[in-house]
């Protein structure tokens, strides 16, 4: 995965000089592209782990049910019956896909994070299934009844130890607009549907690493929400452990990578109005 992680900045990188990108706007559009890519192979491991599970069960169930309906049925209604069970056996494994992300809350944010264009309804393709991005994101904010925040899909790749608003924070300003707002708008509904603003991953809350992705919006959307700006960062390893939201800023914006200016603006604003 690294060598493909490295593979996509480098590429990435040669684009951003060819079209006279700023050393700010490389440095930013490397992490997400680096963050992505990541995000991508968990779930692509996720889905061909689960495609293989789900062909092999639905080949035996297959081999059973044939056998039986062979065994009371006439051979002229086997075969009749013997074809309508290939066609729903090999739906199995984009039903049991399906199932994975549809009842679990980080697959519907994956599902959501896709590009509209990129998905098709072809259950045979490779960017094929039942749940479309508009679909995941309708579900994830609509019906919460229906899944789980830490379900198989989550068990599966061990992320149920990071708080929902962290896992929806990985995926926000990727892609189209489109994308963007799907995904504010599921940060919106699970922080609606009381998910915690102060819970920590690594040692760091969403308003950390709102900071730390650079996302003024993300920001503001934390602290008008009630995001704690004194929330101070849990990692006695490192340089900045015990920094409250606006010392890290202040921290970062001090290694000169990046441009900070909108987002001092949000912290600010939050401040000025704390004083008043």
């Amino acid at each position: 995965m690294e060598s493909s992680i490295a593979q996509a900045k480098d590429e990435k990188h040669s684009e951003l000089i060819e079209s006279g990108a700023s050393q700010n706007e490389i440095d930013k559009e490397l992490i997400y592209v680096e963050k992505k890519i990541k995000l991508i192979n968990q779930w692509e491991k996720s889905q061909f782990e689960d495609f293989v599970a789900a062909t092999m069960f639905a080949s035996i169930l297959g081999f059973l049910a044939g056998g039986f309906i062979f065994a009371f049925f006439v051979r002229k209604v086997f075969r009749k019956t013997q074809l309508v069970l290939i066609f729903f056996a090999s739906l199995t494994p984009a039903l049991w896909q399906a199932f994975l992300f549809g009842t679990d809350a980080r697959g519907l944010t994956i599902l959501s994070s896709i590009e509209s264009k990129d998905f098709s309804f072809n259950p045979y393709a490779k960017d094929g299934g039942f749940i479309s991005p508009t679909m995941a994101s309708w579900l994830f904010i609509n019906h919460p009844e229906l899944y789980n925040e830490c379900g198989m899909l989550s068990e599966k790749l061990d992320q149920c130890d990071m708080p929902i608003i962290f896992y929806i924070g990985n995926t926000l300003e990727f892609g189209s607009s489109e994308v963007t707002e799907r995904q504010y708008s599921l940060l919106e509904a699970a922080i609606s549907d009381g998910a915690s603003l102060t819970e920590d991953y690594d040692g760091l809350a969403p308003i950390h690493q709102a900071i730390l992705f650079n996302n003024p919006r993300y920001t503001k959307l934390l602290l008008d929400s009630g995001a704690d700006i004194g929330q101070r960062i849990n990692r006695p390893d490192k340089s900045y452990n015990g920094y409250d939201a606006v010392e890290y800023l202040n921290y970062l914006d001090q290694k000169g990578k990046q441009d900070f200016n909108q987002l001092k603006l949000v912290i600010n604003e939050k401040l000025n109005k704390r004083v008043n």
